[in-house]
């Protein structure tokens, strides 16, 4: 859906299906979009990763596993995953479908990870 977040422009995009790539690291599924499943409106989503760093010194500290537990309980399990590195977190956005209710809801999780 076109629109605008911040001062970034969303156009609409040809459409590209989805491939199945198996489980993610937090063990659910990744689905499977068949060509023709279009949804009735343009969705948007957001991953982002984030690097657990230390407050004095600025270097990665491998702390994942503490910020997720904190985490998870406030902002969902399928919302806040690990990564490849314990030194890591990524943030998963729910299915949105205006920039507006998308900054919400990055609003949302990034608030959620600095707490944890």
């Amino acid at each position: 859906m076109p629109g605008r977040l911040n001062d970034v422009e969303f156009r609409e995009a040809p459409y590209c299906p989805a491939q199945e790539t198996g489980p993610r690291t937090n063990g659910e599924a990744v689905g499977h979009v068949q060509p023709g499943d279009l949804p009735e409106r343009a969705t948007l989503g957001v991953e982002e990763e984030f690097i657990l760093l230390d407050r004095r010194t600025r270097r990665p500290v491998p702390r994942g596993d503490q910020v997720l537990e904190t985490g998870r309980p406030d902002l969902g399990a399928g919302h806040l995953v690990p990564e490849i590195s314990q030194s890591m977190i990524e943030t998963v956005s729910r299915v949105c479908v205006t920039a507006t209710e998308l900054q919400r809801e990055l609003t949302r999780l990034r608030r959620g990870a600095a707490r944890a």
